[in-house]
């Protein structure tokens, strides 16, 4: 796909403001909505926008958490494509036509718009309900959390053929600091949890084992697992406990809106 060369900075709520660094970013290897977000900029065109993190996000402490994008365009490298036509479109696409290609990205994009502004919402109303609870919960949880972080972590270093020192270097931090962001995001994704927990008891939310399987296949359709790669992921009891998870704070959306007060 084409590829842009920016100055860009990437905050996630939370934390604080990055500084603007160089990079090259290759268009549809991004989250969601990042592409629809800087569709038609220009070479020194800024260009801002917030967006989440999927829940099933690779970087697990990132995973379902705002982030805002301030993205200064230094240079952009098209590839160059085929005419777009009727024929061309059918031929790649599950759309018959151009006209229907272009209802089926307008309802993608309106789609992830009112997803974005609803896990926002949901964000916050959870944040709230952290905040007047007294959670108590056994310190093994919270190493367990930050376990499977650097488990996470070494593997994706090792896919990108980086050492741990390269890679504090390139977020901007020192060993303590790394350590001590992944404990507060540790405790955080199990008040999290537990909350979750307690409301879908409470409301009677349960995921089957077939919901699970299902949301198995849709992440594997979206990250194009092989099946190797698949029964792999599907294998692992910590993956499906995320992944049921996942589910279960889907469904439970609806639930934390009606328990919310919203206030303008």
């Amino acid at each position: 796909g084409d590829v842009l060369i920016a100055e860009i900075a990437v905050t996630v709520e939370g934390e604080e403001p990055a500084a603007k660094a160089r990079k090259l970013i290759r268009l549809g290897d991004n989250i969601p909505g990042f592409e629809e977000a800087v569709v038609g900029a220009k070479v020194g065109d800024t260009v801002v926008f917030d967006l989440v993190y999927p829940e099933d996000y690779h970087e697990t402490d990132k995973a379902g958490k705002p982030v805002h994008f301030d993205m200064d365009v230094v240079s952009i490298h098209v590839r160059e494509l085929p005419e777009l036509t009727d024929e061309f479109v059918a031929s790649v696409t599950e759309a018959k036509s151009v006209e229907q290609l272009r209802e089926v990205i307008r309802s993608n994009q309106e789609n992830s718009v009112v997803d974005l502004a609803d896990r926002i919402v949901e964000g916050k109303i959870i944040e709230e309900i952290i905040d007047r609870s007294e959670l108590q919960f056994p310190d093994i949880l919270v190493e367990q959390e930050k376990q499977e972080e650097y488990e996470q972590l070494s593997y994706q270093l090792e896919e990108r053929n980086l050492s741990y020192e390269d890679y504090l270097d390139s977020i901007g931090m020192t060993e303590i600091e790394h350590q001590t962001k992944i404990q507060t995001n540790a405790v955080e994704r199990v008040k999290t949890l537990l909350v979750l927990r307690d409301i879908a008891a409470q409301n009677n939310v349960e995921v089957s084992r077939e919901e699970i399987a299902l949301e198995f296949s849709r992440l594997a359709t979206q990250n194009n697992w092989t099946e190797d790669t698949l029964k792999k992921i599907a294998g692992d009891k910590r993956r499906v406990t995320q992944v049921g998870n996942m589910v279960v704070r889907r469904k439970l959306r609806s639930v934390l809106f009606e328990l919310a007060e919203i206030k303008d």
